[in-house]
């Protein structure tokens, strides 16, 4: 009875796991998609796999401190296409120039959570905004 007991509750948090953390839709090019860490997305009719590998730095201003500067945020992201070898790329959070790779220019829009006041942010916990598009010759 225990043991069906702890199967039941066992299978009901795996559920509310994988509802938690849904995998994103196919995001297409021109419209922003979210990623949380360790996520990876292929771009619709591209055979670009985007995977966000984690947040390098984070020295945004908390919400309710006052500071002098607005500080900044950096995300790492892995880039893989076929027949080619996986690339590093950082990008600034905000930065309105963003970064070209291939035929491809990445723009991180955004990065939640936003730091507060005496609280620590979990690396696991982010999740990143991109926007993608690919350029006209």
């Amino acid at each position: 009875m225990r043991f069906a007991a702890l199967l039941l509750v066992l299978a009901g948090l795996l559920a509310a796991a994988q509802a938690a953390d849904p995998a994103p839709a196919t995001p297409t090019l021109g419209q922003p998609f979210t990623l949380g860490v360790g996520q990876a997305a292929t771009l619709a009719g591209t055979d670009l796999t985007v995977t966000f590998k984690l947040v390098d730095s984070d020295s945004r201003c908390p919400e309710g401190a006052r500071c002098a500067w607005a500080g900044e945020a950096i995300v790492t992201l892995l880039l893989a296409q076929p027949n080619q070898p996986e690339v590093k790329l950082k990008l600034r959070v905000s930065d309105q120039a963003g970064s070209v790779h291939g035929a491809f220019h990445l723009q991180a829009t955004g990065l939640t959570p936003y730091p507060k006041m005496d609280t620590r942010l979990v690396a696991g916990e982010y999740a990143v905004t991109l926007v993608i598009t690919q350029p006209k010759p």
